[in-house]
């Protein structure tokens, strides 16, 4: 009997510490960043990270994520650095950038973000990639500021059907009058 006992005692604490290592190896995984810079954009302190060298990549994260997570965790940016001049920022209210308390300071303010950002990097047109809410920054980045923009690629992000909400016909109609 004291066997069976040593035994199951044994079989929980190495599944214990086997947990414990899991949790502490998915926390590490959560919460490291890699130290980029730091620019101001209205008032917000703006992380990013430029790796690489020739044409820009911009890419901007989802919802709830941030740059690592989403771009580097995933292979993106040590695959694109090879070729491009990787720009990857957390968006304000995200991973190591400033977390405003007030709505309004997100929205608009956040395309606002990346054009300073490229502002405050001196560069003049980008390629831009945009995931999930990164991928609706992008598209309205690109309506109020295509002269701005090489590409666009727009991944994971979906939208309503237009006989449901007049996004795209403000979308196109920002995009018209901006090339007008």
């Amino acid at each position: 009997m004291k066997r069976i006992i040593k035994l199951i005692l044994t079989s929980l604490t190495i599944v214990f510490l086997l947990s414990l290592m899991l949790a502490l190896t998915l926390y590490w995984l959560i919460t490291y960043r890699t130290q980029g810079e730091y620019f101001n954009s209205g008032g917000i302190s703006i992380h990013y990270t430029v790796e690489g060298k020739s044409d820009p990549v911009i890419l901007i994260h989802g919802f709830a994520v941030n740059s690592d997570i989403n771009w580097r965790r995933t292979g993106v940016i040590n695959t694109l650095k090879n070729n491009f001049k990787v720009v990857s920022l957390d968006l304000r209210g995200h991973g190591l950038s400033g977390k405003p308390h007030v709505p309004n300071e997100y929205g608009l303010k956040m395309v606002s973000d990346i054009i300073n950002l490229m502002d405050h990097l001196k560069i003049s047109k980008a390629h831009i990639a945009g995931y999930s809410l990164g991928g609706f920054v992008a598209l309205k980045l690109a309506t109020l500021y295509p002269e701005r923009v090489k590409s666009l690629s727009v991944l994971g992000a979906g939208w309503e059907e237009p006989k449901e909400n007049s996004f795209f016909k403000r979308a196109l109609k920002n995009s018209v009058e901006k090339l007008e």
